[in-house]
């Protein structure tokens, strides 16, 4: 119930807001009146609005890649009636310095550009893919009578970012029609999931950006193996807060092509990753199967599958920051840093988990990641289940102290399961606490197939063991009574009790 009266926040928030800038109608005018004038920093006074600040922005950033990566051939209309045409070639905070045939340049003051020059560099600058800046280039060519264009803004901006309906529709004056109404309710559904922003993206992707700003967006994540607590949001960043931190999960799962980028520090020591994995057979020490995008102390920046490292590069040749971006497509994985050409590896299988993770030596940093994925559908159907405040059904208790016990719960071969498991157990006050994904620091009793310490499953008195865990997808090998227990020997010194749910996880709830 609680995150329902979370999202319900979240809605009407955006609904205060713009009712609070639709009644100040004389400081939204005066706002657009300073845009057309050239005046961004003024105008952003008038509304407290980031698609205000992102035409300073747009400003600052000609001022920076102008000489190094020029625009095409413009021809700028000054309010003295001059045209000057050319290439900009560089930009101060005073000017713009234009070059003509001839390799002839003309300086020409900001003040000097009437507005539609102003309009037309500033979308020259400016990134087709964020929200926030065509937003604030349809303010800017509405605010200057630009109607075609700023009505083209507006429409990218919601189809970037559907969270932005209300700003939207303030600034052009034109309702919602049914299909864009129905997307922000479908943006406002899958918003609510996350602690991250999230942007729909066309053909049912999305896109999840962590800033780390607030420390609840650490909740989007959980450890393996470990606790909670070897990780902690701050200073705008997420960081490991000890030397042997557990690997930190995204929660949710993910289908089809996948992209993950994020900004990594050059540890003191060890490495810090960030990667694609999937759960498998007991694999030393985290028990996933995975492929890493890592930089390394020695200041590498290399790919691993499990032990093997390969394809370094000198991070000395580049500045910092180091933002590494890896893809996954089909059976083919690709990392690169910064603008560097991508390295490349195959991949035997897919790989719908997303990981961070550090060298067990390592104070491992990360900002700033986004995520463009497919949620997996059954994953999706039985999240958006558990947030609705469904009640759960009765779960099935497992004693850690005991051999096979029967669940209750009858599978069908074939079909996708969810599996929750909540709680903990431990053998003793020294051996430390196991949740059912299991630890690495005891023994495995059942097999190397299947993870130390964790929970495991088996239909029927005789059936082929399967793995489980504390929140995995799986696929039930045959039909029957679900009996369970934990992977490990003595049982009789254990003590805990795990409650476990399997929610199907194959058909519309």
């Amino acid at each position: 119930m609680q995150r329902i009266v979370i999202f319900i926040v979240y809605v009407s928030f955006a609904v205060t807001s713009a009712a609070a800038a639709a009644a100040d109608t004389a400081a939204a005018n005066n706002a657009l009146r300073l845009l057309a004038s050239g005046q961004f920093d003024e105008a952003a006074a008038q509304l407290d609005a980031p698609e205000l600040r992102a035409l300073p922005a747009l400003k600052t950033r000609l001022l920076t890649a102008g000489a190094a990566k020029p625009p095409g051939p413009v021809t700028l209309f000054l309010r003295n009636g001059v045209i000057v045409s050319g290439a900009i070639t560089a930009a101060s905070p005073a000017e713009l310095i234009v070059t003509k045939l001839g390799n002839v340049t003309a300086r020409v003051p900001w003040s000097d550009l009437n507005s539609a020059s102003l309009y037309a560099v500033l979308a020259s600058a400016a990134d087709a893919r964020s929200a926030d800046e065509q937003l604030g280039l349809g303010v800017l060519a509405r605010a200057i009578r630009l109607v075609p264009q700023a009505r083209k803004h507006f429409t990218a901006a919601f189809d970037l970012d559907p969270m932005l309906a209300s700003r939207i529709t303030f600034w052009s004056g034109q309702p919602l029609n049914a299909h864009q109404q129905a997307a922000l309710n479908a943006a406002a559904r899958m918003a609510a999931l996350f602690k991250g922003r999230v942007r729909p993206l066309v053909g049912g992707r999305i896109e999840v950006n962590y800033d780390f700003s607030k420390p609840e967006q650490l909740a989007d994540w959980r450890a393996i193996g470990g606790s909670a607590n070897d990780w902690k949001v701050a200073d705008g960043t997420l960081a490991t807060a000890d030397m042997a931190a557990a690997p930190l999960l995204w929660r949710a799962i993910v289908t089809g092509p996948v992209e993950v980028a994020a900004r990594l520090n050059a540890p003191a020591q060890g490495f810090t990753a960030i990667g694609l994995a999937q759960w498998a057979d007991s694999e030393p020490p985290n028990g996933l199967r995975s492929q890493i995008a890592a930089i390394r102390s020695d200041r590498k920046f290399v790919l691993r599958a499990g032990a093997d490292w390969a394809g370094e590069f000198d991070l000395g040749r580049l500045a910092e920051p180091f933002v590494v971006t890896m893809t996954a497509d089909g059976r083919q994985f690709r990392a690169r840093l910064n603008d560097t050409p991508p390295q490349s590896a195959s991949l035997s299988q897919s790989l719908p988990l997303i990981m961070l993770r550090g060298g067990l030596d390592t104070i491992a940093i990360f900002d700033d990641i986004r995520i463009t994925a497919t949620l997996d559908a059954g994953w999706l159907v039985t999240e958006r289940w558990l947030r609705s405040g469904a009640m759960l059904p009765k779960p099935a208790r497992m004693d850690s102290g005991k051999p096979w016990q029967d669940s209750g719960l009858d599978l069908q071969q074939g079909r996708r399961y969810r599996v929750i498991a909540r709680g903990e157990w431990s053998r003793s006050a020294l051996s430390g606490g196991a949740t059912a994904d299991g630890s690495s620091s005891l023994d495995n009793a059942l097999g190397a197939s299947l993870r130390n310490q964790s929970l495991v499953g088996r239909i029927g008195a005789n059936g082929k063991l399967f793995q489980l865990g504390s929140d995995r997808m799986v696929v039930s090998p045959a039909s029957g009574r679900l009996f369970m227990r934990v992977n490990a020997g003595g049982l009789s010194e254990n003590k805990g009790v795990l409650e476990v749910w399997m929610l199907a996880a194959d058909a519309p709830r």
